[in-house]
């Protein structure tokens, strides 16, 4: 093999493992997806990306006629880091699609609230939150009949900076992925 050749099959196995790699920590937009390279190139800087993240600190309590922030399927693998030391958060989830994900955590300014609680919400009878969690204190409930608002409720146990709480969907309803602290639904 000549020397052009073995430094082009060394790229290739380099950017495949940079690619495989890549993919298994789950940073390629579309899992599945393929890199072309045709001729020279050159691979710097960072491959790797970080999840969006955004902080939410409302001006005024919400309702559910009038949520915090109206998510977008386009900001799935957003953190939200929430402020709810003055107002509530209310954020309305978008009609469920396979594998998009939110994850809120409270922010420092949070810490110790005993009166404003944030929360998800379906905005919709059609689609439901379902599965385990804390609820009115009670490890391992099951929201069995579907919930259509998940909260972090300051009413039965104070907030705390880093209570969170992540929502998945599997395409018809939404699921906790994790979370830490006494639901309200």
């Amino acid at each position: 093999m000549s020397s052009n050749n073995s430094d082009l099959l060394s790229s290739a196995v380099m950017v495949n493992t940079i690619i495989n790699t890549a993919d298994i920590m789950g940073f390629l937009p579309v899992k599945g997806s393929t890199l072309s390279i045709t001729g020279n190139a050159t691979i710097s800087g960072n491959l790797f990306s970080r999840r969006p993240a955004v902080t939410i600190t409302p001006t005024s309590d919400p309702s559910l006629a009038t949520a915090t922030k109206n998510l977008k399927c386009s900001e799935s693998g957003t953190i939200f880091f929430v402020n709810i030391s003055t107002y509530g958060v209310l954020l309305r989830l978008p009609t469920p699609a396979t594998g998009i994900y939110y994850t809120a955590i409270m922010n420092k300014d949070s810490d110790g609230e005993v009166t404003k609680d944030f929360g998800f919400y379906t905005g919709s009878d059609s689609y439901k939150i379902y599965g385990n969690g804390i609820k009115a204190g009670a490890v391992g409930a099951n929201f069995t009949g579907g919930a259509t608002q998940l909260a972090l409720d300051s009413s039965s146990a104070s907030v705390n900076a880093g209570d969170r709480i992540t929502l998945v969907s599997d395409g018809s309803n939404w699921y906790p992925g994790t979370s830490n602290k006494n639901f309200l639904s």
